[in-house]
């Protein structure tokens, strides 16, 4: 199955893709620090001050923000949700003796940076060999290595093998990424509105793809570590699971993220009718949409051995929360500003707002 993105100019003029306009509308728009920028919000320490550089962090051909996006395919293409807030800031341990993550606020001022256990594991104990997506042949011996290496019913193309994979480390500095974006998603089948768990994707194509070019080749493709993270005292009421595989999947490949486990995951974007393709239709986990704002933490290691990425996810699922969460973000400068605005609309005992406070020792 293909998923089809077509170029930026269509999507931004696609009356179906209104979820994504105001993140191609900041793409074109030069440093602003004004506080009416009508661009989605971005902040990042640097030196001693917050800075709104969102060029930065947008890809240059598709106007999407260049990391994991949370979105939908729907048959005919992915539809992504309007990400209107991003903070980033450069993690790392103060010493070897004590685990605990620092981030710098300005050249004398360190802040803790708690995360969960479960995100911490994921980072530091990186096993020699990610595991492979991949599942045993139908004997369950896994003997079979033609169908063990293989691409076939999963990865496209079809006469595509698993390559070497290069060794994946610690790294001294981990990116810190806390995104909200909001579920505006359409649901284009009737059923899908009506049920309260939703599956989505975990979209990496902006991120993994930042320069977009055929000349040489006509896929280009990825394997990349991932994994979910749902920490155990947040299972069952953060409202967001595991993609649980059908009993009656003939597929060869695993489409769900791995929970609270890194394992190696394809994306691959290519040129289809005039149109750009992300593919495949996988990395799926599921959003409970009966809980307003629903949150979870994935990794992503780093082949080239800068960064490797933590991600801290916010997702808006309550309709009443867009209008009034997105005006925040554009009037905030700084992390204090943006938690205020939150407060004040979601009180100071929302379990959210604590929780994330509490990350950046705030």
């Amino acid at each position: 199955m293909k998923q089809v993105l077509k170029y930026f100019n269509k999507i931004y003029k696609s009356s179906q893709m209104d979820s994504i306009k105001p993140v191609t509308g900041f793409s074109q728009k030069k440093k602003n620090t004004s506080k009416n920028h009508d661009y989605p919000f971005l902040i990042e320490f640097e030196h001693e001050n917050f800075k709104n550089e969102p060029k930065q962090y947008v890809h240059e051909i598709l106007g999407l923000p260049n990391i994991p996006l949370i979105g939908k395919y729907s048959g005919s293409g992915y539809e992504f949700g309007k990400v209107v807030s991003l903070a980033i800031v450069d993690m790392y341990f103060e010493s070897t003796e004590i685990k605990q993550w620092v981030y710098q606020e300005s050249k004398d001022i360190k802040h803790k940076l708690n995360l969960p256990e479960e995100v911490t594991e994921l980072l530091l104990n990186i096993p020699p060999q990610i595991e492979e997506n991949k599942k045993e042949d139908e004997f369950g011996d896994g003997k079979d290595s033609k169908k063990q290496t293989k691409l076939t019913d999963f990865y496209e193309p079809k006469s595509l093998k698993i390559p070497k994979q290069p060794a994946f480390f610690p790294t001294e500095i981990v990116k810190f990424y806390w995104s909200i974006q909001l579920n505006n998603i359409p649901l284009y089948n009737k059923k899908l509105n009506e049920e309260p768990m939703i599956t989505y994707n975990y979209v990496m194509h902006t991120l993994l793809f930042p320069v977009i070019n055929f000349e040489k080749t006509k896929r280009i493709v990825s394997r990349t570590p991932v994994g979910l993270v749902i920490p155990k005292d947040y299972q069952g009421h953060c409202g967001t699971y595991e993609f649980v595989e059908s009993d009656h999947s003939k597929s060869k490949y695993y489409s769900g993220l791995k929970l609270n486990q890194l394992r190696m995951e394809y994306s691959s974007t290519h040129l289809n009718k005039g149109g750009l393709c992300f593919s495949p239709n996988n990395m799926r986990f599921v959003i409970d949409k009966q809980v307003p704002i629903a949150f979870f933490w994935t990794i992503v290691l780093d082949e080239k051995m800068l960064n490797n990425q933590c991600h801290f996810h916010w997702i808006i699922n309550d309709k009443n929360l867009f209008e009034v969460i997105e005006n925040v973000t554009k009037i905030a400068n700084s992390l204090s500003e943006l938690f205020g605005g939150l407060e004040e609309i979601l009180g100071k005992d929302n379990d959210v707002i604590k929780l994330t406070k509490n990350i950046f020792d705030l």
